[in-house]
């Protein structure tokens, strides 16, 4: 079978969720003929070498950057703007030469962002793999934007959203979505039975729990700080929750790590107790030094990777039920969930206080994250998937 994935960034290194979803995928596909079209920032560090074994040919476009008229037009249009931030006609024009002569029989398109990539595909079978919805993203905005005219604004945003979505989810065969959820979001708006759950994974292997920290009151937040959610859930968390848990545990630490840190978000270091250290190659050690990882997200969609790589690593984990959508955790088993910022504080506190619960619920995460959302398991499950895709396409 011969496969051409299009994505708005390559998989190696996998130092992002989104990356591991597409690496663990390009995996899934090993004996196959993979052709990938990806993309990159200026100046991104990408490791072609990995993918030596992975795919039969790759192509790498620098990201095309919108003209001030593109944004200035944008209201005016049907189609939201994120559409456009990865059409490059260079790379629309290698795609269009890969499929000539019906040489592709299945191509995947990654998240909502190239969905322009696919019109008109001369394809037997065209994928999406949203690893958000984009509209429910959105639609989470909403209980955090204050002012009746920027919550209007939001709300309109949210509804072309939805709208463009769920008609361009329709025009694919399948739809791979994160999480039981966001397939039952989905469910009545498109047809069901092209909406197939593949959950994010993680590489147990690579991720084990270490010796608990010294120091036993660190808490950590992953995350990319240039995605909207993780920027607005660190500011929340430095204003709501830290203050209140300071005077309970003395000599606390809170170190966010990621790369793109807003300038809101960079002044957070000023503070004595906080640590803002951008990007990183490796998270492992950070995990290792931790006692508590913190989701505290207020909007967003699809499942956290950050979460369940830090289980895997037996770091206890506290998240709001937004941040752990998806997750098929137990409040108390495997995870703590608090919405309310006083009770996020409360179970931050007894997990760095008391040691007996925060060993139980890293382990707890850990046994979740190997039965359900190892990379073994999903890459069987993805590989069903394409053997099902395969007696489809005659290939």
């Amino acid at each position: 079978m011969n496969v051409l994935i299009v994505s708005p960034f390559f998989p190696f290194p996998e130092d992002s969720g989104s990356k591991i979803r597409l690496a663990s995928l390009i995996r899934s596909l090993n004996g196959h003929r993979v052709t990938l079209i990806a993309f990159r920032d200026k100046d991104e560090s990408i490791h072609e070498e990995e993918m030596n074994g992975a795919c039969a040919a790759w192509h790498v476009f620098d990201r095309p950057r919108l003209s001030r008229f593109r944004k200035w037009l944008n209201p005016f249009s049907p189609n939201p703007l994120l559409i456009h931030r990865f059409f490059a006609r260079s790379a629309w024009r290698q795609a269009r030469e890969i499929m000539r002569g019906g040489q592709v029989d299945v191509l995947v398109i990654e998240t909502l962002l190239m969905v322009r990539y696919a019109r008109k595909a001369p394809v037997a079978l065209r994928v999406l793999d949203e690893h958000n919805l984009e509209f429910v993203r959105a639609a989470g905005r909403l209980a955090v934007t204050k002012g009746r005219l920027a919550r209007t604004i939001d709300y309109l945003i949210m509804a072309r959203l939805r709208r463009f979505e769920t008609r361009a989810i329709r025009r694919f065969d399948r739809c791979l979505v994160c999480s039981q959820e966001d397939r039952d979001i989905l469910a009545g708006q498109v047809n069901g039975e092209s909406l197939v759950v593949v959950p994010n994974a993680v590489d147990t292997e690579r991720y084990q729990p270490r010796p608990a920290p010294a120091n036993g009151k660190k808490i950590v937040f992953l995350g990319t700080l240039s995605y909207e959610p993780n920027r607005d859930a660190v500011l929340f968390f430095s204003a709501e929750i830290l203050p209140q848990l300071r005077p309970r545990v003395p000599g606390l630490k809170f170190v966010i790590i990621g790369p793109g840190p807003s300038r809101d978000v960079a002044a957070l270091a000023r503070q004595g107790d906080v640590t803002v250290t951008g990007y990183v190659d490796d998270i492992r050690p950070f995990l290792a030094d931790a006692s508590v990882v913190v989701a505290p997200l207020r909007m967003g969609s699809g499942t956290r990777l950050k979460i369940l790589t830090a289980m895997a690593m037996g770091v206890p984990v506290v998240s709001t039920a937004i941040g752990c959508m998806g997750i098929q955790a137990t409040d108390g088993k495997d995870i703590c969930i608090a919405d309310a910022a006083e009770d996020f504080c409360d179970r931050i506190q007894r997990l760095l206080t008391d040691v007996q619960f925060r060993e139980q619920i890293g382990r707890g995460g850990r046994e979740l994250v190997v039965s359900r959302y190892s990379r073994d398991v999903v890459l069987r499950q993805l590989g069903e998937f394409w053997a099902q895709a395969a007696r489809g396409s005659g290939s």
